[in-house]
């Protein structure tokens, strides 16, 4: 029998829910595994997605953004940083004790799925509370902007928190849910995990006006039918990536129309493995003597 994943009366908070959501609506319950321990009553994180040798780390925090001479300071320290923090520790962890992740906060369930023993770790920081301040200060929607180099001293300006250590992606509410939108498989949202982070520590400075602006410059360019992050330098500044927001432009061109209408096809199959997943979380799927697995009644 598939073992059950299901952790019993887990409380979420309005913003662990909202993650746990969207991940399960993205990546499917059978990768998607919310509030697991790696101690007693010691939360290792907010959630973990597993797909083969990748595992998505995320850490949800929510804090409402007020204005005011100190404002961004406050909410940064709160919201970013927090989250990197638990990101880094949750990474070692698993790198370290991969056996000794729990299901529950008294740590008497063991996490039944294999973890590998040598994964490729990816940190999402989900950042929630500053939307409606974004959106006023740049008139737009929402995102904040990214420079490689920000500090956290520049209002809604993230940059690369720790070059010394794992990168962590940070992501607004805003921005989170327009990249669900587009790369809204497991596979498609670990590359772009990874190939934005090579782009991000590839050298140059690099500043872009939103998330969905290297959304923009990420679909445009393409190598053997890869989208990649590509910038030709020869005739700008090399020490200084600018990518500017065109999203608007973009979603109303005929490649990306296509494109969305060929994904389309595929949330057939996403419903039918998530149909799987909920006989499963139930314990109702058992193995044939075929081998084949089928439905308990």
């Amino acid at each position: 029998m598939i073992p059950s994943l299901h952790t019993g009366t887990v409380r979420f908070s309005k913003s662990e829910e909202y993650l746990a959501h969207l991940a399960q609506k993205t990546f499917l319950s059978f990768w998607s595994h919310p509030n697991l321990f790696r101690a007693q009553n010691r939360e290792l994180a907010d959630l973990i997605v597993i797909f083969d040798q990748d595992i998505v780390i995320f850490s949800d925090k929510s804090c409402e953004f007020k204005v005011g001479e100190h404002g961004w300071g406050r909410w940064y320290r709160k919201v970013i940083l927090n989250s990197a923090n638990q990101l880094h520790r949750a990474a070692a962890w698993i790198r370290k004790h991969p056996t000794e992740i729990y299901m529950d906060a008294k740590c008497e369930r063991h996490f039944p799925l294999h973890v590998p023993s040598n994964p490729s770790i990816h940190l999402v920081a989900v950042a929630t509370g500053v939307r409606a301040a974004a959106e006023q200060h740049f008139d737009g929607d929402g995102t904040l902007m990214l420079h490689t180099d920000a500090d956290g001293s520049t209002p809604f300006m993230i940059g690369d928190l720790d070059r010394a250590k794992d990168f962590v992606h940070v992501f607004a509410d805003a921005s989170f849910t327009a990249v669900l939108s587009e790369r809204d498989t497991i596979s498609d949202f670990v590359t772009y995990l990874r190939k934005r982070a090579a782009f991000l520590r590839s050298g140059p400075e690099i500043l872009a006006d939103s998330e969905l602006a290297l959304l923009a410059h990420y679909f445009r360019n393409a190598h053997d039918g890869e989208h990649e992050f590509a910038v030709d330098t020869r005739d700008v500044d090399p020490s200084l990536i600018y990518i500017p927001d065109d999203w608007s432009f973009f979603a109303q061109s005929i490649p990306y129309k296509r494109k969305k209408a060929a994904d389309a096809e595929s949330y057939v199959w996403d419903d039918i493995i998530e149909a799987a997943a909920r006989q499963a979380d139930q314990g109702r799927l058992v193995r044939g003597r075929t081998g084949v697995w089928t439905l308990r009644c």
